[in-house]
């Protein structure tokens, strides 16, 4: 009977064993790359034409996916935008009696963000890495990079981050209805850095 028990045990044992190895990578997966707000990025990406998985890892990097997140400096929303560059933006834009405020709407927010963002990438000759320097520490991290191949500790991290993350979510959209966990695997490295600086928000 005792022997029985013991088997039972072990079966039972043996098969949590196998559930948590299937379903704990799935579950870190989901969480680790979420695929929120899929509309209102994907329309944005695809107003400016830019990479949809570059716009999410750029807003999960920003604010994972927290509509309503105000940073310590004031950057509000999805892309963490300040609400002068916001203004100065929409005012590119066209966007009449745009508020602070409407930062908090993820279309907006997106919208505003991928705009910015294609400027920085027409700006610096279409460079990511230089974009997404630009867009964490201003075009003046960028433009002292250029010069000088120095950047803040946190932009250097940002960046590469950044890319990371795209890689992964370019696994996931690539493979249509494949869960975001079933795209995870050992994060590629960023390719290296080179562009020129540009005008537009440039300082």
């Amino acid at each position: 009977m005792r022997r029985k028990i013991r088997r039972i045990l072990k079966t039972a044992s043996l098969i949590v064993a196998i559930v948590v190895i299937l379903l704990v990578p799935r579950i870190w997966g989901d969480v680790a790359y979420p695929v929120k707000y899929e509309a209102e990025i994907s329309a944005a990406a695809s107003e400016f034409n830019i990479e949809k998985s570059l716009l999410f890892a750029l807003v999960l990097s920003e604010s994972r996916f927290r509509a309503e997140v105000v940073s310590h400096a004031g950057a509000v929303g999805l892309m963490q935008l300040m609400p002068a560059t916001a203004a100065g933006v929409a005012k590119k834009l066209g966007m009449t009696g745009f508020k602070s405020g409407d930062l908090y709407d993820p279309a907006i927010n997106a919208r505003l963000g991928a705009a910015y963002l294609r400027s920085l990438l027409d700006m610096y000759d279409q460079n990511v890495e230089l974009a997404l320097m630009g867009y964490n520490g201003g075009p003046g991290a960028a433009n002292r990079y250029l010069a000088n191949g120095t950047l803040p500790r946190e932009t250097n991290r940002y960046y590469q981050i950044v890319i990371q993350r795209e890689t992964k979510y370019a696994e996931i959209f690539s493979q249509g209805s494949q869960t975001p966990s079933e795209a995870v695997e050992e994060e590629k490295k960023p390719a290296g850095v080179q562009g020129a600086f540009s005008r537009w928000f440039g300082k």
